[in-house]
């Protein structure tokens, strides 16, 4: 039988290689191995779009809580109101210039230091050492304090003279002299407190105690 007739009649081919026939130009011959089946894995091209790496995105969880009583929304409405008063109190404390100041402590308030200037301007005027005027002004001050109603010649607009040479304009009525020509006052009377009824008490006074603006 011919080779290429047998090749046709067999069922299946053979895995080994035949014989060498006798047939001069054929020397094996063997089956055709099958294809192997390649891998369903594909290899991604070097241009596709890098995959996503992200986190799982989660819901956000929400957290209710429990309506709070009225008892303790009012304790808790109370206490911020509380709290804002306090912080008002502290903003108005730090913004006063007489926070700290009498009558709180002995330091002279606002109106206290504008008087007490007056008050030793007047007196080294009158021709006092300032020495003497700023001891004299700072008596003063301690006065007013205790509402005392002593008052100094040099406060007086009917002091008249000058150191020296001190003389009452309005003698008669203080009772320092019988006649108006003799009413020279010794200069330790006019830096002594005392209760005159000479000193003025009308719009013309020089008093120079301090008033507050109502």
């Amino acid at each position: 039988m011919k080779w290429l007739a047998r090749l046709k009649t067999e069922n299946a081919p053979e895995a080994h290689a035949t014989n060498a026939t006798n047939t001069p130009n054929v020397a094996f011959v063997a089956s055709i191995p099958g294809l192997s089946r390649k891998t369903t894995v594909v290899a991604g091209a070097a241009n596709d779009p890098e995959p996503d790496l992200k986190k799982p995105e989660f819901s956000s969880m929400h957290v209710t809580r429990e309506p709070a009583s009225s008892a303790t929304a009012a304790a808790t409405s109370q206490t911020t109101s509380q709290a804002l008063n306090e912080a008002d109190s502290a903003s108005v404390q730090t913004t006063d210039p007489d926070h700290g100041c009498w009558p709180g402590s002995t330091a002279m308030n606002a109106l206290e230091i504008d008087t007490f200037t007056r008050r030793l301007e007047r007196f080294t005027r009158m021709g006092l050492r300032f020495a003497d005027a700023e001891a004299l002004a700072d008596t003063l001050v301690q006065r007013d304090r205790e509402t005392d109603d002593r008052r100094l010649c040099l406060e007086c607009r009917h002091l008249q003279g000058g150191i020296g040479r001190w003389r009452c304009g309005n003698g008669l009525v203080a009772g320092v002299t019988l006649r108006a020509a003799d009413a020279y006052l010794p200069g330790e009377l006019t830096r002594q407190l005392q209760r005159c009824a000479g000193f003025p008490m009308n719009k013309e006074q020089t008093d120079e105690r301090p008033q507050k603006e109502i």
